[in-house]
């Protein structure tokens, strides 16, 4: 597995991490607006945040092997740019990893 990939998955698991923690605390954290909560709603199910995560990870591994090089690196970047940027939005919020 390429460092880049491994990247992408790492930080759309913190992702992932962090959205559980909001959508278990809908009382401390209350998300509106993006694509993300159109599909999932402002207080989704555990249920419903591990299907979207699920199916997120499946789309990044299996675009970084479909996609021709360097396509898939670039898909890549796209990736980790767009994740870095959400990840460190919620932990500018307070929003802490929970396992």
């Amino acid at each position: 597995m390429s460092a880049d990939l491994t990247l992408a998955l790492t930080l759309w698991t913190a992702d992932y991490l962090q959205t559980r923690t909001v959508a278990n605390r809908p009382a401390a954290y209350y998300e509106s607006g993006g694509t993300v909560f159109h599909l999932m709603g402002s207080h989704p199910s555990d249920s419903r945040v591990n299907q979207y995560f699920g199916a997120g990870m499946i789309a990044i591994a299996g675009s970084y092997y479909i996609l021709p090089k360097p396509w898939n690196h670039v898909a890549m970047v796209v990736v980790i740019g767009s994740e870095a940027a959400q990840v460190r939005h919620n932990l500018l919020l307070g929003v802490k990893f929970r396992f």
